[in-house]
């Protein structure tokens, strides 16, 4: 949720009901501040799993779109030795 060791302040000039309906990620942020130790490490853990499986999923996409670009690559490189051979007469 937060990077580490980073602090949060709030200077909230506001009503306690306003304050209490502030939410962060549809969770309660006065829940949030209160919440345990343990209650916020899962919840940051939570976070950065899935933080880590997005990054995960980009890597694995980004490797199959290098991937399928050397693919076109190793084919057109085919393709125009192909078209070399034969404007020379060459034939394998």
């Amino acid at each position: 949720w937060l990077g580490k060791g980073s602090q949060i302040r709030f200077n909230i000039q506001a009503s306690p009901s306003t304050i209490r309906n502030i939410r962060y990620d549809s969770t309660p942020l006065l829940d949030l501040i209160a919440a345990d130790h343990y209650k916020f490490k899962e919840l940051r853990k939570n976070v950065v799993k899935n933080r880590k499986m997005n990054e995960n999923f980009l890597v694995a996409k980004r490797k199959l779109k290098l991937k399928n670009v050397e693919k076109d690559i190793q084919a057109n490189l085919i393709k125009k030795k192909v078209e070399i051979w034969h404007v020379r007469g060459y034939h394998e």
